[in-house]
């Protein structure tokens, strides 16, 4: 018996009461915080620039960039011409004006560059509608098609790929929209539950790349036109436990596929025939290929070695290769805009713990980048802080790195508070960038260090796979093993190592509080998914029968074991957490509103008096919090107190 799943109906006349007393209770409380609040705010706007803008490219006779001024939440996007004439392509800041969520995702112009479309959703359930511009005329047509998703396609100046999610918000069906006609086709509605949808443009042009992928398996299909009559062409038999990407040349397809090597290899196939497949690259042992970008004379290669994501680029002429070398020991690395096929060098950002976001460029014949734009950061000296990684031992003996990032002005060896972080699932890797919030904590004293736990990718598909279904322990051994390493080297105490995660994340905290809350100062535990067993018993919600390769089928015995032994929710039975700041979305389409809320019922059945215990519901987001920049700052800035809060208590 659930005593609090009467939560999970948001209509149940006592669960809005409930909440608004819950947010109500953690404004009262936190109201002693507010002018450290207030002052940590002051310091991140004062590292958020006034101005700001992306780094131009040029597709044609047309420069595009995005720029964002003081007092503006989104960014305006422009273009401009050889005769430097600006033009506004869309403005999210009018947009946004008569909403309190707002998000712009994959906005996009056809090849002509007649016309603009992008998904917009104001509701922060990530269920958005297209719309589309004619960039002459200024008029906007909304596509009249519910729940659509993240992702577009031009597959011509006049068609437009997008997908539909089914009741459970999975991403089902591919749809080809005609601009002229306003008319839709359905090209591919997959039935597989397991499966979900996503389209991307190749570089190549009048392709359109069309994925189903589960967390085990891939089915990829290109879509191409020749006078309006469209085709879908599979790449090769969809077969259980192969997963694959494919990059579109003009004559051959490049495949990443694991089916011949567990952390991938590469080979190719002539795009006439598909029988017909050449061996390219099969890394040594240690490395794994997680992406791949086709261009006509090289294939830049994302890998992962010993933790890290780097870049080998191929020379598809001499059958040579190179590696781009970056300066931290521990960084993020992600593509830039690349729109053209036929370049000589790549872009891609660059951060880091204590680097703010950079724009490389990339030669793809020597492998030198050299930085040709810099986002604004003021008030920040990258050269006050330092980062490292060190390496933890798990219970089974297993090395488990952990990104470590101090103040320069702070002695090494000396205890102090600790902000360790942690997610650990999906195959996700936790690559480490700049946090402008993560700095008011460094210049207070603070350490952070970031848990690269199984269950992430950062040491491969093994890594993963180690850490999910029924390895999950792994991933919380490994963390409880982080925490112990720092403080047996007395890099901090039990009573200063605060632990924060969102999501997945939000799990691992809250399956370690259960299994050594005496470990931990406190907690920060971000849309949390906690109540494990109820969500994945329930195939109605969103996700959930996808998500069975991740976390298991309840309804297979030892699978329901398995996560009933770790679920925080179930295995919560009195014990003495620290002071926790618990946060959730009300229109949350990942993790319901409801889970983070009855956690805290739970709680406080058992500790009714407790003034630690603190749950925020947004009321008017989703999963990543609310929208516009200045929101998202006032949100970082309430967190650091309560971090710096529990770090004193």
């Amino acid at each position: 018996m659930d005593t609090f799943s009467w939560i999970e109906d948001v209509d149940h006349p006592d669960t809005l009461p409930y909440l608004e007393a819950e947010n109500a209770y953690t404004t009262h409380v936190c109201a002693p915080l507010e002018e450290l609040r207030q002052s940590i705010f002051t310091e991140l706007l004062s590292r958020t620039s006034d101005t700001d803008q992306t780094a131009p490219y040029t597709i044609g006779e047309w420069k595009r960039y995005s720029t964002i001024d003081k007092d503006q939440s989104y960014w305006v996007h422009r273009r401009e011409d050889s005769s430097t004439q600006t033009e506004v392509l869309l403005d999210e800041n009018e947009r946004a004006r008569e909403h309190e969520y707002f998000q712009i995702d994959t906005l996009q112009l056809n090849p002509e560059q007649t016309h603009i479309a992008w998904l917009e959703d104001t509701q922060g359930n990530e269920r958005f509608r297209l719309y589309i511009q004619n960039l002459s005329t200024k008029i906007i047509r909304v596509v009249e098609q519910s729940n659509i998703k993240w992702t577009l396609a031009w597959l011509d100046n006049n068609h437009i790929a997008y997908i539909r999610g089914d009741d459970a918000d999975r991403p089902c069906s591919i749809h080809l929209y005609n601009i002229h006609t306003e008319q839709s086709v359905l090209i591919w509605h997959e039935t597989n539950e397991h499966f979900y949808l996503t389209v991307h443009r190749s570089r190549i042009g009048n392709v359109v790349v069309c994925e189903a992928h589960s967390k085990t398996t891939s089915d990829v299909r290109l879509l191409e036109i020749n006078e309006d009559s469209w085709v879908l062409k599979q790449i090769r038999q969809k077969e259980y436990g192969v997963k694959y990407t494919v990059e579109v040349g003009c004559k051959k397809l490049f495949i990443r596929s694991n089916k011949e090597r567990r952390e991938f290899a590469i080979h190719t196939q002539d795009r006439a025939n598909n029988q017909i497949q050449h061996p390219l690259w099969s890394p040594v042992s240690g490395i794994t290929i997680q992406d791949i970008d086709l261009f006509d004379t090289h294939l830049v290669c994302w890998i992962r070695e010993n933790g890290l994501l780097k870049l080998q680029v191929y020379n598809l002429d001499t059958h040579s290769s190179t590696r781009v070398h970056f300066p931290d020991p521990t960084y993020e690395i992600y593509p830039d805009i690349n729109p053209h096929f036929e370049t000589q060098y790549f872009r891609l950002r660059y951060t880091s713990p204590i680097q703010p976001d950079i724009v490389l460029s990339c030669c793809l014949n020597t492998g030198d980048a050299s930085c040709i734009h810099r986002f604004n950061t003021p008030n920040h000296d990258p050269t006050q802080y330092r980062c490292d990684r060190i390496w933890a031992t798990s219970k089974d003996g297993t090395q488990v790195p952990i990104s470590v990032v101090e103040s320069t002005l702070h002695a090494p060896n000396i205890p102090s508070p600790v902000l360790l972080v942690g997610y650990g699932a999906y195959g996700v890797s936790y690559d480490v960038g700049f946090h402008s919030h993560w700095i008011s904590l460094l210049n207070r004293g603070f350490r952070i260090a970031i848990a690269h736990v199984r269950g992430g990718g950062e040491m491969g598909r093994r890594w993963y796979n180690q850490g999910k279904g029924r390895h999950k322990q792994n991933s919380f051994d490994d963390f409880i093993a982080c925490a112990t390493h720092l403080i047996d080297v007395q890099a901090t105490t039990a009573d200063t190592l605060i632990i924060s995660g969102g999501s997945a994340g939000g799990l691992l905290m809250g399956v370690c509080l259960n299994q050594r809350p005496e470990l931990f100062g406190g907690c920060v535990a971000e849309v949390p998914f906690v109540d494990v067993t109820n969500t994945m018993l329930n195939p109605n919600l969103p996700l959930t029968v996808i998500e069975y390769e991740e976390w298991g089928n309840p309804n297979v015995a030892v699978e329901y074991n398995t996560m009933q032994a770790y679920d925080p929710y179930a295995q919560y039975t009195g014990q003495p957490y620290p002071p926790m700041l618990i946060t959730g979305g009300l229109k949350d389409p990942r993790v319901g509103f409801w889970e983070p809320s009855k956690w805290v019922a739970k709680i406080r059945s058992f500790h009714p008096d407790s003034s630690d215990i603190l749950l925020k519901i947004n009321m008017t987001a989703g999963h990543s919090g609310s929208s516009g920049r200045l929101s998202m700052l006032e949100e970082d800035a309430w967190i650091n107190a309560f971090i710096i809060h529990c770090s004193q208590v």
